[in-house]
């Protein structure tokens, strides 16, 4: 991967943080993941599980969970860690429990669509072999990493390879497995090819069965692009 390629995932690469107003707006975190944008007017990909704190819960349990938390905020810092940082205000457009996946629009401070030139673009999972070279974007640790008060951490790198390719019964791809380990934090961010395509993006990470590494299951970019149409 050139230069030029990191730069450009880096800027498009951003921390979510999600909230809910207990006081005051906001004023109570929830948690922290990754995400990133997919067009040039703030349009943000995330899991599920970083912006629904009833994510994986019971139809009751999310029931509760509204009634709770049911003045949710989320902010992306864009430019994490550096001199350019800046955290804008999102909303979530469309989101899926089962696929683990958020479509999120951001704002600039007049509350237009936040103008987003560094953005990334899909790699059809047809064109994904085994033993692909992948480089994964993200924030381990989450904003607990905090470098100071008014700067969050810098997004880290991490390299492996896709290990096997997740089919189901009627040969489609339904996850993308790699050796790049995803930390908390991680969640939501892209693992992209070395001219910077999307792949697909973290979700879960575990250990793997006897005999088998532990690794990191990607969402597949071709079922990322189907959540955004249904989006809109």
């Amino acid at each position: 991967m050139t230069e030029t390629v990191d730069d450009h995932v880096r800027r498009a690469t951003v921390m979510v943080k999600t909230a809910w107003s207990e006081r005051s707006e906001g004023d109570s975190p929830l948690g922290s993941g990754t995400g990133f944008f997919v067009n040039s007017t703030g349009l943000c990909i995330s899991n599920d599980h970083v912006v629904d704190p009833a994510h994986g819960k019971s139809p009751a349990e999310k029931m509760q969970a509204f009634l709770k938390y049911n003045r949710l905020t989320w902010t992306v810092i864009v430019n994490s860690g550096t001199d350019e940082e800046k955290t804008y205000k999102a909303n979530v457009l469309y989101s899926n429990d089962q696929a683990d996946m958020a479509v999120m629009q951001v704002f600039d401070e007049d509350g237009e669509f936040l103008e987003t030139p560094d953005f990334l673009r899909f790699r059809s999972t047809e064109e994904v072999p085994e033993k692909l070279k992948l480089w994964s974007y993200g924030f381990p640790g989450g904003d607990a990493r905090r470098q100071s008060q008014d700067r969050s951490p810098v997004v880290a790198i991490q390299w492996g390879n896709v290990v096997e390719l997740a089919r189901s019964p009627s040969g489609r791809v339904k996850g993308i497995l790699t050796n790049v380990l995803a930390n908390q934090g991680n969640s939501g961010g892209p693992a992209v090819d070395a001219g910077g395509r999307v792949v697909g993006i973290a979700t879960l990470a575990g250990g793997g069965d006897e005999g088998r590494s532990a690794v990191t299951i990607l969402i597949p970019a071709d079922l990322t692009r189907e959540m955004i149409r249904i989006a809109f």
